[in-house]
């Protein structure tokens, strides 16, 4: 499955996290996130327990994350996903909206796209 984040984008961080045309491919347990200027960024992903959200873990291979594993969420709709996940202390976000959670968490909502190609 690869999604493209299109639609809404949250958070004060780094302008290649919440780029608007950033290409998120899945494939078993790894994405590669290509962005608008063409950096690719890998990470293994792991889902939690099928749940409503359901926990995702991006553990990044490169990137400014490089070592890091970032705890979240996601959610698949029809032909949509919505990831969020936290770069600060206060663990796993508990839902997609950002009232009373502190900085460093950043959300995607990104819409079913084929890769050139396929």
């Amino acid at each position: 499955m690869a999604g493209r984040a299109c639609r809404r984008r949250e958070g004060k961080h780094l302008p290649d996290e919440v780029a608007v045309g950033q290409l998120w491919a899945f494939t078993g347990g790894a994405v590669s996130i290509t962005l608008p200027g063409g950096e690719v960024w890998l990470a293994t992903c792991r889902l939690g327990l099928p749940a409503s959200p359901r926990n995702i873990d991006l553990a990044f291979r490169s990137g400014p994350w490089k070592g890091v594993t970032l705890p979240g969420i996601c959610e698949a709709g029809r032909g949509t996903l919505r990831v969020r996940y936290s770069k600060g202390s206060g663990g796993r976000p508990a839902a997609f909206k950002s009232e009373g959670e502190g900085r460093g968490t950043v959300l995607l909502e990104m819409e079913h796209v084929t890769p050139a190609g396929l």
